[in-house]
């Protein structure tokens, strides 16, 4: 089944052609990635593997920005997207520019780098773009993940004014491992 892009799905860079911001909950914890259209597929790493995921959602229109920065400097109006399970660190997204590409991934503080993948390995980046918004309120928010049947309160500031992340259309929750370990 392919999947249809939300309208306002938020382009967050390019490899070859338009990618998307994506995140999925993986082993407990809410990780970013990038999703590419031409393969229908999302891609992340974590916990020392790439994981090819089916079900995922995609950050849909904002009213944000791209803010250079590096290592840990976290802007004040950093998108704080997913947290890892194992100490509930929060979770920014981030882009890289890589070999002519632009490629979003996650930004992870304690780490001091942005990680992103590029022809299936993992590239950790101390200088890197953060996603900020630039006006509205800020909350946390609670939400359905797709295909769940229960709410997960999930630390994500953002606007209460708009759905900042939409599912895409597709029913299937599983994913691949690509590469066991980096």
């Amino acid at each position: 089944m392919d999947k249809q892009l939300p309208e306002d799905a938020l382009i967050g860079g390019h490899e070859g052609e338009p990618l998307y911001i994506a995140r999925a909950l993986l082993h407990r914890s809410l990780v970013l990635g990038k999703y590419v259209p031409s393969e229908n597929i999302a891609y992340f790493s974590w916990g020392g593997q790439i994981l090819r995921e089916k079900n995922f959602e995609v950050l849909c229109g904002y009213d944000c920005m791209w803010v250079p920065t590096q290592e840990d400097e976290i802007p004040t109006r950093a998108i704080e997207a997913g947290y890892a399970d194992s100490d509930g660190e929060p979770l920014y997204i981030g882009r890289v520019r890589h070999r002519g590409h632009l490629i979003p991934g996650r930004l992870q503080p304690s780490q001091k780098a942005c990680y992103v993948l590029y022809k299936f390995q993992q590239v950790t980046a101390r200088n890197y773009e953060i996603l900020t918004l630039t006006q509205g309120l800020l909350s946390v928010n609670t939400f359905l993940l797709p295909n769940e049947d229960t709410s997960l309160s999930i630390r994500n500031v953002r606007d209460p004014r708009c759905n900042m992340w939409g599912p895409l259309d597709g029913d299937d929750n599983e994913y691949d491992i690509i590469i066991d370990s980096l």
